[in-house]
């Protein structure tokens, strides 16, 4: 911007103002008839634009649905790991505990998770019924035995630990085992190599590197493993929509939970498959 461009309309400039003889003519003519081309052309298309304004808005409409549509046909082999920083937490207490005993238990998790994991850098929580004036609230699960809470961590330069180690850690201290893969085709590799009934459970995101969920799901399913059929595959994706879960079912998936995490679900499909 404050070299290379300068110097570039300088030379043409010069060029433009230098003579031509014959058919010896300077590089600088195509350029300028072809940039004159491009705008009254564009020119020409903003006009149409502006005197068709309804044809405009349908066909942005248009393409705005289809890519809607199309995005369930994208790779994910090149995205890269997602890391938001971002847990749900959803606790349940006993039914016909008080807002003070919820509001002890929130206190005391705080300062134990501030504690065990630094990369907290916010952590909100709510206790008790929602207020009136709360409609999102008052539609969601709320009463004075339940705790939603919502953490921040660190972002991803900052801290040693990704967000995925520490979903161990917390999914390690409901009494699990935890292995984890950097993409779909690790974990087929793992299960195959760790042989027959080896794993209980497989959380599988979908939008991995290299080979995606779905795929990975298929070729577990597919293996000649005693346990291939069996063993339980839980999708783990921030895509809530009914083709998502659509999709996790016909990739061979038994289940699809959404992220953020939330540990009352994660709780729940843990105790469904592995017994509480």
């Amino acid at each position: 911007a404050l070299s290379l461009t300068p110097m570039l309309c300088s030379q043409w400039l010069r060029l433009k103002g230098k003579a031509t003889d014959g058919n010896k003519k300077n590089w600088y003519s195509y350029i300028e008839r072809g940039l004159d081309k491009f705008d009254n052309g564009y020119a020409s298309l903003l006009k149409k634009v502006v005197t068709h304004r309804a044809v405009t808005i349908v066909v942005c409409l248009g393409i705005f649905v289809g890519s809607i549509f199309l995005m369930k046909f994208v790779g994910t082999e090149f995205f890269p790991t997602q890391d938001d920083g971002r847990l749900g937490v959803n606790l349940e207490l006993p039914i016909g505990a008080r807002v003070e005993e919820a509001q002890e238990v929130t206190s005391r998790l705080d300062s134990l998770w501030r504690a065990k994991y630094p990369e907290i850098m916010v952590m909100n929580y709510t206790v008790g019924p929602a207020s009136s004036d709360n409609t999102f609230a008052s539609l969601s699960d709320n009463g004075a035995h339940i705790i939603s809470m919502n953490i921040r961590l660190l972002d991803p330069g900052d801290r040693d630990r990704n967000i995925r180690e520490i979903a161990e850690e917390i999914i390690g201290s409901f009494g699990v085992t935890v292995e984890t893969a950097a993409n779909g085709k690790i974990a087929v590799d793992k299960f195959r190599e760790m042989g027959s009934g080896y794993y209980d459970l497989i959380f599988m995101d979908v939008q991995m590197p290299v080979m995606n969920g779905y795929e990975a799901a298929r070729q577990i399913r597919g293996s000649d493993q005693a346990d291939s059929a069996s063993i339980p595959i839980v999708a783990m994706t921030a895509n809530a929509f009914a083709e998502d879960v659509v999709e996790s079912k016909k990739a061979g998936m038994n289940e699809h939970i959404t992220k953020p995490l939330d540990l009352g679900q994660l709780k729940s499909c843990l105790d469904d498959w592995l017994g509480k």
